[in-house]
C-alpha cells in the first residue's frame, strides 16, 4: 500500500511538470503571453491562469476552483483546509497579469482580478473580461453549447412544445 502511494505521488508530480512544460511552449507559441527580464510570465489568456496542486489528493487546478473542490472530493469547507494545511498555495502553473486599465502585476487568478478591478475600477469582472480577456477554450465550447441548447429550447417553445425542460 506504501508504494502505492508512493508511485500516485509521483504520477501527480509528472503531471504537474507535464503541465508546466505545456505553459513554456505554450509561452513560446502564443503572443498572449509575455515575458519579462525576471522571466515571470504575463497573460491575458485565462488558459494560462495560475494553478496549484490540492493538498489533499494533488490534483491541480486553478485557484478559484478550491473552494469546490474541497468541499465536493473531500467534504470539507475551505476554512477547515486553510486551518490543516495553511493558507499558501503549492503551484503548479505560475503566471501574472498586468491590469489593463492601472498597470499593476496581479497573480493571474480570476478572484484576484476581480477583487482588482472592482475595488480600483469600480468594475465588475464580466465587463473586464468581455473588453480585455481571452477566456479558457473550455469555457468558450461549454459557452457555445449553452447557446445551442437555449436556441434549441427556443425552437420547441416556438413551436408549441410546453412541457417543462429540466434545467440540470
Amino acid at each position: 500500500a506504501k508504494n502505492n502511494i508512493h508511485n500516485e505521488i509521483k504520477n501527480k508530480k509528472d503531471n504537474i511538470k507535464e503541465a508546466n512544460r505545456t505553459l513554456d511552449k505554450t509561452s513560446q507559441s502564443s503572443p498572449s503571453v509575455e515575458k519579462d527580464n525576471s522571466s515571470k510570465k504575463y497573460s491575458d489568456n485565462y488558459q494560462h491562469a495560475c494553478q496549484i496542486e490540492c493538498q489533499m489528493c494533488y490534483q491541480v487546478l486553478y485557484i478559484h476552483y478550491l473552494r469546490g473542490h474541497t468541499q465536493s472530493k473531500h467534504q470539507m469547507d475551505i476554512t477547515s483546509y486553510n486551518n490543516k494545511f495553511g493558507p499558501g498555495y503549492t503551484f503548479a502553473v505560475t503566471c501574472f497579469h498586468k491590469c489593463k486599465l492601472c498597470g499593476v502585476e496581479l497573480l493571474f487568478d480570476q478572484d484576484t482580478i476581480a477583487s482588482h478591478v472592482r475595488r480600483n475600477h469600480g468594475t465588475s469582472l464580466k465587463d473586464y473580461n468581455a473588453k480585455y480577456m481571452t477566456p479558457r477554450k473550455e469555457t468558450q465550447s461549454l459557452e457555445k453549447d449553452l447557446q445551442s441548447t437555449s436556441e434549441s429550447t427556443k425552437s420547441h417553445h416556438s413551436k408549441g412544445d410546453r412541457s417543462k425542460i429540466s434545467s440540470g
